[in-house]
């Protein structure tokens, strides 16, 4: 009976570096745009509560809060869009980031909801914040 070989480690990821509080290393393209999905819902500065913000991406280190946090605390942000309004998300809060170069539908969009007795189709409106 032969042993099973245990399973090589995982390779190393590489030290993420940071210039003046960008980050040299990103997991994905920089200054591209995207349509960036966050955790958690966030007032916009028109009193609007959205989901997901679309613009040129960059990321940021901690450095630009003016503060170094701890290890409990996110240590990387991306910033979406430029100017007076752009978005800056916790990389923690950041649930998905699609490569999106034209700017999505402004108007609301189709929601589904089924359950055992019926099927509903709504219009519901729009949850994400343009910064561009």
């Amino acid at each position: 009976m032969s042993r099973k070989a245990p399973n090589s480690p995982p390779p190393k990821l590489q030290d993420v570096k940071f210039i003046n509080g960008l980050n040299t290393n990103p997991p994905f393209p920089t200054n591209e745009k995207y349509l960036v999905t966050s955790d958690a819902w966030f007032y916009c500065p028109d009193g609007a509560t959205k989901h997901a913000a679309w613009g040129t991406v960059m990321f940021l280190d901690d450095l630009f809060l003016g503060i170094k946090t701890n290890k409990n605390s996110t240590n990387w942000y991306m910033q979406i869009g430029e100017g007076e309004n752009s978005v800056v998300m916790s990389g923690c809060q950041i649930n998905y980031a699609v490569r999106c170069d034209t700017r999505p539908e402004q108007e609301g969009g189709k929601n589904y909801c089924m359950n055992s007795k019926n099927y509903n189709e709504r219009v519901v409106p729009n949850a994400i914040w343009f910064t561009e």
